[in-house]
């Protein structure tokens, strides 16, 4: 319903729609609807190119979303080709919450990444 509001009053190509799209794909995958969330997910990603084209931890973000869509759909070649995508963004990893960086090194399948998060799983 807001996505259509904002739809409607012209507001759909906004920094907000797009967010509230990136919420409606994870709402769609976390409810196994997986198809529809990889829509979701690949119109959110377009969408955020167009309004914030230098938003790149928020966009490393999204594509890890749509790497885990991809693996719930059993698409492991495509899941690694989103992670390099994300990895080649260079966006600063300051910015990445653990969670993502953790997600990358395992979608990729690369030790060679975010090393402060392997340095922080093999202190525990």
């Amino acid at each position: 319903i807001s996505l259509a509001i904002l739809d409607r009053d012209k507001r759909g190509a906004s920094r907000e729609a797009v967010l509230l799209r990136n919420g409606y794909a994870q709402a769609l995958w976390l409810t196994n609807r997986n198809e529809a969330a990889l829509r979701e997910i690949d119109r959110t990603l377009e969408d955020w190119q167009r309004v914030a084209p230098d938003g790149k931890a928020r966009r490393v973000f999204m594509l890890v979303q749509k790497g885990q869509i991809l693996h719930d759909l059993h698409r492991e070649a495509d899941v690694r080709v989103v992670a390099d995508e994300a990895i080649r963004l260079g966006a600063n990893p300051s910015e990445l919450s653990r969670a993502v960086k953790e997600e990358l090194r395992k979608m990729s399948g690369r030790t060679d990444i975010y090393a402060d998060v392997a340095t922080a799983n093999s202190a525990h």
